[in-house]
């Protein structure tokens, strides 16, 4: 039975995501904002308001939002993920591959997180190890596109032409619209 505490939430969160989902970010952060105030230890509204801000490029905020979740539950495997995704982008790459590493322990099936680990790393300099974590991401989802364009740009880096050229033409038969992708 839920509570009109977690009632109210849940209709404030929902409402915020029709936001989130129709590009109304500003409407969304009016929304989640007051929760996170009113609510501090809901791991919910940090994590859309991460997202929001995700959205809008103000990974120094997106950075707080998940280190909120992380001190609400240490094994958010979504909040880890996030908050080394938001690491990696202000440079600080070994932070980075830490979260990475532990979200990808908490939540092993989730692509998205290796891939984005597979990033870290390349972006280190670890290039084998990066081409490990797309290889894995592929397996689980054989058509992840921008998976593809890491294990591309590793085999570049390594001097595997024919294996670069493959990862490329893969991205691009993945998503054949995607003006990245054909630039590659």
């Amino acid at each position: 039975m839920l509570t009109s505490h977690h009632a109210s939430i849940g209709s404030k969160l929902k409402k915020a995501q029709g936001f989130i989902q129709s590009g109304q970010l500003e409407k969304a952060e009016r929304v989640l904002l007051p929760l996170t105030r009113r609510y501090p230890r809901e791991e919910g509204p940090w994590l859309l308001l991460g997202s929001v801000y995700g959205q809008s490029g103000r990974y120094q905020d997106v950075e707080r939002c998940c280190r909120s979740i992380i001190s609400i539950n240490p094994g958010h495997p979504m909040g880890l993920s996030l908050l080394g995704s938001a690491c990696a982008t202000l440079g600080k790459h070994e932070e980075a591959i830490v979260h990475l590493r532990k979200a990808a322990e908490l939540d092993p099936g989730n692509p998205g997180i290796r891939y984005n680990l597979g990033n870290a790393l390349y972006a280190q300099g670890k290039v084998e190890e990066a081409e490990t974590e797309y290889q894995t991401a592929l397996q689980m989802k054989p058509d992840y596109a921008q998976a593809h364009l890491g294990l591309g740009k590793c085999m570049l880096a390594q001097c595997h032409w024919q294996d670069a050229l493959t990862s490329y033409r893969a991205a691009n038969l993945a998503m054949p619209n995607n003006y990245d992708i054909n630039m590659s």
